[in-house]
């Protein structure tokens, strides 16, 4: 009978407080926001990336295209690398809703043009 009062406690407690530790596959997040996806030979871009997230690592993957609206609810974001890909199409809007954002790295692809 005490194990189930004890995997109740549990229980209550994830429920309460949500899952702060929420973290895409493949990648690893810190405390201090940080969510590096770097070197996962990612072909698409991570989902459920926390959106408190203050950095975004995804450097040295296969990505080889970037969506409009790719990083809508990352409010809170101030870099952005996606350097060492294979990134050859950024759509208009891609980066809607990035207000926050100081650094954009986007060297080492296969990007000829980039229009507004």
């Amino acid at each position: 009978m005490a194990y189930w009062k004890e995997a109740l406690v549990v229980l209550v407690v994830l429920l309460e407080c949500g899952d702060i530790s929420a973290c895409p596959a493949r990648c690893e997040c810190t405390e201090d926001h940080v969510v590096n996806c770097g070197y996962q030979r990612l072909t698409s871009l991570p989902q459920n990336i926390p959106e408190d997230a203050v950095n975004l690592y995804l450097h040295h993957n296969n990505l080889q295209y970037v969506p409009r609206g790719a990083f809508r609810n990352l409010r809170r974001l101030e870099g952005l690398a996606l350097t060492y890909n294979r990134v050859s199409q950024i759509e208009p809007g891609a980066f809607e809703g990035l207000t926050n954002l100081q650094s954009l790295y986007l060297g080492y692809n296969l990007l000829t043009n980039i229009s507004g």
